[in-house]
């Protein structure tokens, strides 16, 4: 009797434990969803909001009101699943696309749950790098839903400076800059006019994408070295090289497709 009560207690505690529980959830569960939100459900339906507030309830159960461990996941699980609204799955598989979402989302929750980013530059550059992937998708969407037409240029307006000023207010804060709402308002405003203005080139909306998340990062980036005393004139004059050269490679082999 003590021996299965021992057993009972050890897989209770198993299961009890954030890494058996995010596992679950974002590494078997969220790649299934991902795949059905491609294949099957529609996002705004019953079946599609109630998975969505499933996900938003397990966050609760960890998280409660600390509301900043809420932005990196909801915004990679938003992202996520408009992302995979705008792909054509013709390149890459979509059991393919799913099975890498789903491991980048556990990595993620995994740091965010044990609040690990806080105390180790390496996980912070797990976070960081999370968080610049999320963007990419949820910028992809916002470029490539003209495809899908299911929002006005003003909604996915008010979408695209949302999520840049979430995800750069999340970066200044694990960084513990002051002003971090009005950085992030600044780069907000910045990235929605030039959203807009690169909605009208002759380029696919994954080239887009990737065209406004460099300016972004490089911004935030900028901006938090600025602040953390770490920038030089020698060191602003390479980013800047940096930054218009890749640009340049990016638009220069990207393959042209004319948004209509």
């Amino acid at each position: 009797m003590k021996r299965n009560e021992k057993i009972l207690q050890t897989v209770l505690a198993i299961v009890q434990e954030k890494s058996f529980s995010n596992l679950v959830v974002f590494l078997l569960v969220f790649p299934v969803y991902l795949y059905f939100v491609k294949t099957e459900i529609v996002v705004l339906s019953v079946p599609g909001l109630l998975t969505l507030a499933g996900f938003g309830a397990y966050l609760w159960g960890i998280y409660r009101r600390q509301w900043r461990q809420y932005q990196v996941p909801v915004n990679f699980i938003l992202a996520a699943t408009f992302f995979m609204r705008v792909i054509a799955g013709n390149t890459i598989p979509a059991w393919l696309v799913v099975g890498v979402l789903g491991v980048l989302m556990f990595l993620t929750q995994e740091v965010i749950s044990y609040n690990e980013y806080r105390s180790s530059e390496l996980m912070r550059q797990i976070v960081l790098s999370s968080v610049i992937f999320s963007t990419f998708l949820m910028y992809s969407y916002v470029f490539g839903s003209i495809f899908i037409n299911n929002l006005g240029p003003i909604w996915l307006g008010v979408v695209c400076f949302a999520v840049t000023v979430n995800v750069a207010s999340f970066i200044f804060y694990i960084y513990r800059l002051r002003g971090v709402w009005v950085l992030s308002l600044m780069i907000g405003l910045v990235a929605t006019q030039l959203y807009i203005g690169l909605r009208v080139m002759p380029y696919g909306h994954l080239t887009l994408s990737v065209l406004l998340m460099v300016f972004v990062f490089f911004s935030i980036i900028m901006f938090r070295d600025a602040c953390l005393s770490q920038l030089s004139r020698r060191r602003v004059l390479s980013r800047v090289i940096s930054m218009v050269a890749l640009i340049a490679v990016i638009v220069v082999t990207a393959h042209t497709a004319v948004i209509q």
